[in-house]
């Protein structure tokens, strides 16, 4: 799948190259093959005239160097060699990274048209922003987008601290989060590598406190869902995860450090939920639930966790028939 940037606007704006600013991308890979080229095809069709495009792949057995080598004339920096792991690899690229904006894209994941253009034209309207969130859509196995874009929102003004915002307030989506590297180098260019799973929300939560945080309702990427993105077995890692986030960085104030406290039970009971709602095997499946339950018991005032409750039982039932 290929992108061309057409509009007026963006070529327009493309013939000017020296006010435009660098946009460094960052795709850690190991082993996708499946969807690598899209993602790779996905950075280079952007027709942006300032990318600078690093892979860090982490020694893939798969054949991902030939399809890395097919586009080795438009990368800026490109390896494959063992790491320890995803965030690993993203701190490797980071380190190798000049632009004025920085931000790395995972290999299943791909850019729209016209994304660097958009996040171009917020960067010079408030060149000193910590980070530019656009929208996003889903994106499946198949390579069909959503029609709906999902748009990032925040309910009070930047720099706030992300910890202490109820989940359903607020959302900014790492496929579609550019960051500026005066933040980056401010905070800290890097991602936590003892995280596996939640190291972009770490990496947001110091940016957001810290700096402006600017939102577009245009869509700038797709997230793909597919079998292989959440095995069941990450699901209550991830909980906890994302949990101790919200503990790792306690509040004087008594009532903020409850809350946190009360988000990072969330969080923890919201991966048994989740293993819940897939698990194949019922027992496995109501263990999970009774989990959830025990650490969090407001889920059972919540509509969401009937929901998911009712929908699995019913499709226990549908393959009983």
């Amino acid at each position: 799948m290929l992108y061309d940037v057409n509009s007026e606007k963006c070529v327009k704006t493309a013939n000017n190259q020296n006010t435009m600013p660098r946009i460094s991308v960052v795709t850690p890979s190991l082993n996708q093959t499946r969807f690598l080229e899209e993602t790779i095809s996905s950075v280079i069709s952007q027709n942006y005239p300032n990318t600078e495009y690093i892979i860090i792949d982490g020694g893939s057995t798969d054949g991902s160097q030939s399809i890395i080598r097919k586009y080795e004339s438009s990368l800026s920096y490109w390896i494959s060699e063992p790491d320890k792991g995803q965030s690993s690899a993203i701190n490797k690229g980071f380190s190798r990274c000049t632009g004025d904006i920085i931000t790395f894209l995972s290999s299943d994941d791909i850019y729209l048209p016209h994304a660097f253009f958009f996040v171009a034209e917020q960067w010079q309207k408030l060149p000193e922003f910590g980070a530019i969130v656009g929208g996003f859509k889903f994106l499946n196995e198949k390579s069909a987008l959503s029609s709906a874009v999902i748009s990032p929102y925040l309910p009070y003004q930047t720099p706030i601290d992300l910890s202490l915002i109820p989940p359903e307030k607020w959302r900014l989506h790492q496929v579609s989060t550019f960051y500026s590297r005066k933040a980056l180098d401010q905070v800290g260019r890097y991602v936590r590598e003892d995280l596996r799973y939640v190291m972009d929300r770490e990496l947001l939560f110091r940016v957001a406190k810290n700096f402006e945080i600017v939102l577009d309702e245009r869509p700038y990427a797709a997230f793909r869902r597919h079998s292989e993105s959440k095995p069941m077995s990450s699901f209550i890692p991830f909980g906890e995860e994302f949990g101790r986030l919200y503990l790792e960085s306690p509040s004087n104030n008594k009532k903020d450090q409850k809350f946190k406290q009360k988000l990072a039970r969330f969080y923890h009971a919201k991966g048994f939920l989740h293993l819940a709602k897939y698990h194949p095997d019922l027992a496995e499946s109501n263990r999970a639930f009774t989990q959830a339950v025990k650490i969090y018991p407001e889920y059972l005032l919540t509509r969401k966790f009937w929901l998911t409750w009712v929908k699995r039982v019913l499709k226990m039932i549908q393959n009983n028939d």
